[in-house]
């Protein structure tokens, strides 16, 4: 029990900090570190305020790759479809990153002829409130994103799909949205469970058909 690994993987190395990261290798007393994560996806949650040049948030993932230490990036992905990886490949990885083969059959679905992959709904008018809390909120867009889930379960109904629109996941960037979102969704669709409205750090790694 007292004899060292050899070696020591870690998942997610770029969402821990540097410390969360170095107690379990000193602990281990590894000859060989093998860190897994994307530095270009959620840093570290951290709940003090940092200063501007504290390296608290920083992690040994990051600091490895200032050093100098090479990494191997996976150039393909899987999941999303071409429609939305677009820009996230472009944008954050410089065009490294490619669509797997399979990826455009494979996300395909016969309600897309009436909601395409990727569509951007602009609202003419909504105003977003702060709750007492400090947190954010807009009842209008999430009224609108309430029917949009109605729409997409009676358009997939329509065309057999329904188990695949289920399968469906709503994330916002605040709490008292993901409050609000699950009480419309309560009103305009009351079939859907309300946990599937999420915050952006709980649906990290998830994935969902719609």
């Amino acid at each position: 029990k007292n004899e060292p690994f050899g070696a020591v993987v870690v998942d997610e190395a770029a969402q821990a900090t540097e410390p969360c990261t170095l107690i379990p290798l000193g602990m281990a007393r590894c000859s060989r570190c093998v860190l897994v994560g994307d530095d270009c996806q959620l840093p570290p949650t951290v709940f003090t305020m940092p200063r501007s040049d504290s390296l608290v948030c920083r992690t040994l993932f990051e600091r490895l790759r200032q050093c100098g230490h090479t990494t191997e990036l996976l150039e393909e992905q899987y999941r999303m479809a071409p429609e939305i990886s677009a820009f996230p490949r472009n944008y954050f990885y410089g065009g490294m990153l490619q669509d797997a083969p399979t990826v455009l059959q494979g996300t395909r679905r016969d309600f897309h002829s009436f909601i395409p992959p990727l569509l951007f709904l602009d609202l003419s008018c909504s105003s977003a409130k702060k709750s007492p809390d400090g947190s954010w909120f807009n009842i209008q867009e999430a009224r609108w994103c309430a029917e949009t889930v109605l729409h997409i379960f009676q358009t997939s109904e329509r065309t057999g799909e329904m188990d695949r629109a289920k399968d469906l996941g709503i994330i916002c960037p605040y709490k008292a949205q993901q409050k609000t979102l699950q009480e419309q969704l309560e009103q305009i669709c009351p079939s859907v469970d309300p946990c599937i409205v999420q915050t952006v750090d709980a649906y990290q790694g998830r994935e969902c058909e719609v």
